[in-house]
């Protein structure tokens, strides 16, 4: 399938033009109801499907078809190839024209970034950090299609993926966590052949989950327009990524996605933050493989930590997180959220309401 954009009035003509191919193949088979479609689709909407069997059609009026990048029709139409849930649910709601302009839903937004990759691809060939992307990059999406989700777009190295659009399932959230752990587990399979790794650098991945509202659609301009979302739930992902690094785990997931999980997973809290723009503060939690990378003392010291160090009893808190330490020496978090007990029981902070405001993204 193909998709074909009239991405405004001057394109009226071209149109007409694909209407009136149409037409004649239908005058030649009037009784091919994939024409009468297609037809309508083309006639509800400024977005519709170019189904397969009127490619011919299309080709032999307007151009040579090499279904391996986008084209244009002249310089008003736009055809471009999309993912296949996306095209289904084009499909399915073509007689909804609010469909095009943007509809609010609730999905789970998953943000994967490699994290130091700008510093890596400095001391390599632009091929061999293309070829590693390029495998990097197939391993993780078929992770992502296998859990259900789809990919919204790539951001340099980072991956921006959607579960709940445009194709939504009960559990959206447990889909998007364990994509996340997929992810983790397969990224140390993922051959770094050709690719020159500085001493003092490793390939390691951050994923940031959120559960929320946003706007999805097809947004754009005339010369361009993408199905895709928008909001603050998608900016709020992006933090959470980010913050892996701080936290030093693989995975930070939010209060609404922890909430709105149906099976078990391996989480633990990590903090209460107010992310940088926003007032309002943000339950974090880290999602681990399995039971082993923390044993149960740690995960009691740790919990006990947080309690008092949300009600300002930091050095009590200190003493606590000093034990989680000592049972797992690297762990930094609890090395970060120390270092705080000390910064806070010296200089308290004014209206403290158990949430830090971070500064950085």
């Amino acid at each position: 399938l193909l998709v074909v954009t009239f991405t405004n009035a001057a394109a009226s003509e071209m149109r007409e033009r694909v209407l009136n191919a149409i037409y004649k193949k239908i005058d030649e088979n009037p009784d091919d109801e994939r024409l009468q479609r297609q037809v309508t689709l083309l006639n509800k909407a400024s977005i519709c499907t170019i189904d397969s069997f009127c490619l011919d059609v299309v080709r032999n009026n307007f151009f040579e078809i090499d279904i391996s990048q986008n084209f244009r029709i002249g310089d008003t139409t736009e055809i471009e190839i999309l993912k296949q849930e996306v095209i289904e649910d084009l499909i399915k709601t073509s007689d909804n024209k609010t469909n095009f302009v943007g509809q609010k839903q609730q999905i789970a937004i998953l943000i994967c970034d490699i994290r130091g990759f700008t510093t890596i691809s400095e001391y390599n060939e632009p091929e061999n950090v293309v070829s590693f992307l390029n495998k990097y990059f197939t391993v993780m999406v078929d992770i992502i299609k296998q859990n259900g989700g789809s990919i919204d777009k790539f951001m340099g190295d980072a991956i921006m993926a959607l579960f709940g659009a445009p194709i939504s399932y009960e559990d959206n959230c447990d889909r998007a966590v364990q994509a996340a752990i997929e992810m983790k587990n397969a990224l140390k399979n993922i051959s770094c052949e050709n690719l020159f790794i500085p001493e003092n650098k490793k390939i390691d991945i951050g994923i940031g989950i959120h559960y929320g509202n946003v706007i999805f659609g097809s947004i754009g301009c005339a010369e361009k327009t993408d199905y895709t979302v928008i909001g603050d739930s998608v900016n709020l992902a992006s933090r959470l990524e980010g913050l892996t690094k701080q936290y030093g785990v693989k995975i930070v997931i939010s209060q609404d996605v922890v909430d709105n999980l149906k099976k078990e997973f391996f989480i633990r809290m990590l903090d209460k933050v107010k992310v940088k723009g926003k007032s309002i503060a943000v339950s974090i939690y880290s999602v681990d493989s399995d039971d082993s990378e923390y044993n149960s003392e740690y995960l009691d010291c740790y919990r006990k930590a947080l309690d008092l160090y949300f009600l300002g009893g930091w050095n009590l808190s200190k003493e606590y997180f000093e034990r989680c330490l000592q049972l797992a020496s690297n762990d930094v978090a609890a090395n970060c959220m120390l270092k705080r007990c000390i910064e806070f029981a010296n200089n308290p902070p004014s209206d403290w309401d158990g949430a830090t405001s971070l500064t950085t993204k």
